[in-house]
């Protein structure tokens, strides 16, 4: 038998296994053979690959198998060490095996984007925005109508005292976002409203309103480049059919609004860097500035998202330094602007900073790890840990997937200062303890991240309902509460649909802009590979910080942003420079 048909079947029996294993299909079955069956079709389909080409799926590929090894890591290993290094070798090279096809196949499916090009516009920009901003309030409109004023978590009713005066605003939830709730309601107040409920109505309408403008902006961005008419309408379906859209766009969050401002932060900077020099180039390096300083404030981790992204971009700029030095010195700008607005502004203010606590979820989620497999520690690091912290409760108290109850006990234990004016000792404790037990802080940091980057974890994913308070806050009770169980029940649906319930599940949007990034690249788009490295950094946060392993408003952002990217990269046509309208 030839070499080349030797590979060929082993690649295919390699991929059956280790998919078998991911699925968990029963070994003594005929569910293997019937997979198997399938990667012999899939495989033979033969397509020329470049050398380029071969890296940049091969490397892709590489990468999404060590996420699904990783994901698997912890349920392989109660098998035993032996059987689980055996059953993950097959995991990795055969999801690695099946992903380089995967992404072959998605390079050729987005290689055909650029010839099924929308022809001559026959809409002007303006009426394609009011045809797309009618249709997202057309599908939106009833989710408000049905949960009028808005949603409210617990989060948002503290937002909400503070914008009362009734607590001191802290800057844990962004200030600006508890200034706009201020601004809003008492304006709501000067137009006559005394009815609490209908001033924050009227904040959830126009929400939904501003909401509905970024999404009907980002099809119109989408369409004035003359991009595919799948893309649009495809756009236009997951804006405005996606149920969560809908539902997040009368929640009283500040990722809700932070996602609109990553979209429309994304769209200038595209337009910035496609825009020939003038006074139109002018205009767009201001409303980057003013995106961008909103961008940061209106989420902790934007301006650390922005300041990893500004190091890309002055990589892209700095062979064409003329060209694009003004973007960068923007950029640069806002993030000046933004930390002097969140330290010295906020402090003379009266603003109460964010507890240290919340930037080091993962680190205490790894030491309580140490200390809940009972592992042993010194003396002096057990002193110093009884610093901060009861030890002894740690082992009843650590939840391997959110780091709340950790916080809260440091926080119950009144030692969060000396936490904080004693960084240098326990930055040593953290890493010494990590030196010995590597397997406890590898485990730890994959439990608390691993919905962001693992394709089947899930965790609920709107608040569906008015947090119990003592504000008088409830619902207005529009339309019968029947209509809106029985609305509710159709969005909850989600989980019964193959294929739309996967539009649910975070790891599908972190490995979509994945593989955008690397087509991009691969393509040498450098501008649109910036682009996707911006929700990238966004997602690269999370990894090193997040506080709860798969909380889906924190990748909201990213989630509202894929559609965008998708129609930007898939609809760019041969030969046409980037940014060209007509």
């Amino acid at each position: 038998m030839e070499k080349g048909r030797v590979l060929y079947y082993t690649k295919t029996i390699v991929s059956a296994a280790g998919i078998s294993l991911i699925l968990n299909l029963p070994v003594v079955s005929l569910y293997p053979l019937l997979l198997w069956a399938v990667c012999l079709v899939l495989f033979q389909q033969k397509k020329s690959v470049d050398k380029r080409e071969w890296l940049f799926t091969w490397g892709g590929a590489l990468l999404f198998g060590i996420m699904l090894s990783l994901g698997l890591l912890q349920e392989q290993m109660g098998y035993g060490w032996k059987v689980a290094l055996v059953r993950l070798v097959f995991i990795f090279a055969g999801s690695t095996i099946f992903f380089q096809w995967f992404l072959t196949v998605c390079f050729t499916f987005l290689d055909g984007g650029a010839v099924q090009t929308a022809k001559r516009e026959k809409l002007s920009s303006r009426k394609m925005f009011g045809l797309c901003y009618l249709v997202m309030i057309l599908f939106w409109f009833p989710a408000w109508l049905v949960h009028a004023p808005a949603f409210m978590s617990s989060d948002t009713i503290d937002q909400i005292q503070q914008a009362l005066g009734i607590r001191e605003i802290s800057n844990h939830h962004p200030a600006i976002h508890t200034l706009l709730i201020r601004g809003l309601y008492r304006l709501t107040r000067l137009f006559g409203v005394r009815d609490i409920n209908i001033s924050f109505a009227v904040i959830g309408l126009l929400q939904l309103l501003a909401m509905a403008a970024v999404c009907a902006g980002a099809v119109t961005y989408i369409y004035r480049r003359k991009r595919s008419k799948g893309s649009l309408f495809l756009m236009i379906a997951f804006y405005g059919l996606v149920a969560y859209n809908a539902y997040y766009s009368i929640t009283l969050w500040k990722d809700t609004l932070h996602a609109g401002f990553t979209v429309l932060f994304l769209m200038v900077v595209h337009a910035t860097l496609t825009e020939p020099a003038g006074k139109n180039r002018r205009k767009l390096l201001v409303a980057v500035g003013v995106v961008g300083v909103l961008f940061c404030l209106f989420r902790s981790n934007a301006t650390y998202a922005l300041f990893g992204w500004c190091i890309l971009l002055l990589l892209l700029v700095r062979k064409r330094w003329t060209e694009k030095k003004a973007v960068f010195l923007t950029v640069i700008g806002v993030l000046a602007l933004s930390m002097l607005i969140k330290g010295p502004v906020y402090s003379s203010m009266g603003f109460a900073k964010p507890a240290f606590t919340e930037n080091l979820s993962i680190p205490l989620q790894q030491i309580a790890c140490v200390v809940a497999n009972d592992r042993e520690l010194t003396d002096q690091e057990t002193e110093l840990l009884g610093r901060i912290v009861a030890v002894d409760q740690i082992p009843d108290t650590y939840v391997d997937y959110i780091s709340d109850p950790m916080k809260s006990l440091v926080a119950m234990c009144g030692h969060r200062d000396y936490l904080e004016e004693h960084k240098g000792e326990y930055f040593k404790l953290w890493l010494s303890l990590g030196m010995r037990y590597p397997k406890d802080y590898l485990f730890a940091w994959i439990n608390q991240t691993k919905g962001y980057w693992y394709p089947n974890t899930s965790y609920w994913v709107y608040f569906g309902t008015i947090m119990q308070n003592d504000l008088g806050l409830s619902g207005l009770g529009i339309v019968p509460s029947e209509v809106t169980a029985g609305v509710d029940k159709w969005v909850e649906r989600y989980k019964e649909i193959p294929l739309y319930g996967s539009l649910w599940n975070l790891g599908v949007y972190s490995w979509t802009m994945i593989l955008l990034g690397i087509y991009a690249l691969y393509k040498k788009r450098w501008e649109q590979a910036l682009l996707v490295a911006l929700p990238l950094c966004l997602w690269g946060t999370l990894l090193i910080s997040t506080p709860v392993y798969a909380e889906f408003r924190y990748l909201y952002a990213v989630i509202l942003s894929t559609p965008l990217l998708t129609g930007l990269i898939y609809g760019e046509r041969s030969g046409t420079p980037e940014g060209e309208e007509g």
